[in-house]
């Protein structure tokens, strides 16, 4: 009985250790140079393994043309995150439209009001002269 419970043990221990092994394993492949490698073999046994080594080894060759469109988009990101903080700036400050106006008028609404007699609303008028 007591030869049953140490193989028992040593089976155990043998089954801790595989499960070290393979909780490992599964921690380095799930950092993040892990899956860049994972995807990086992935694309490289791919039909496009080709393509990409070769793409690799210009931008090795000569890296400018990359690091320029790199500079360009980062410039176009902060550009668009300027304007969205300036707009949201206009926001809190009270700049927004009010409720039922519209933002946008046409030429149209943008006309100054004629001069009315004395000055009055014409409707406002009426409504005086008629009660």
């Amino acid at each position: 009985m007591s030869d049953d419970i140490r193989e028992i043990e040593r089976e155990t221990e043998r089954a801790r250790a595989r499960l070290d092994i393979s909780l490992e394993s599964l921690q380095q492949r799930l950092t993040v140079s892990g899956l860049a490698d994972e995807a990086l073999g992935a694309v490289r046994r791919s039909e496009y393994g080709q393509l990409f080594d070769d793409t690799v080894q210009a931008v090795r060759r000569n890296p400018l043309p990359l690091v320029l469109a790199g500079a360009a988009v980062g410039l176009f990101l902060i550009q668009l995150g300027e304007e969205r903080t300036s707009s949201s700036r206009a926001v809190h400050r009270g700049r927004r439209p009010k409720r039922g106006v519209d933002p946008n008028p046409s030429p149209v609404d943008r006309m100054p009001e004629e001069p009315h007699l004395n000055g009055l609303n014409p409707a406002a008028s009426h409504h005086q002269y008629t009660s």
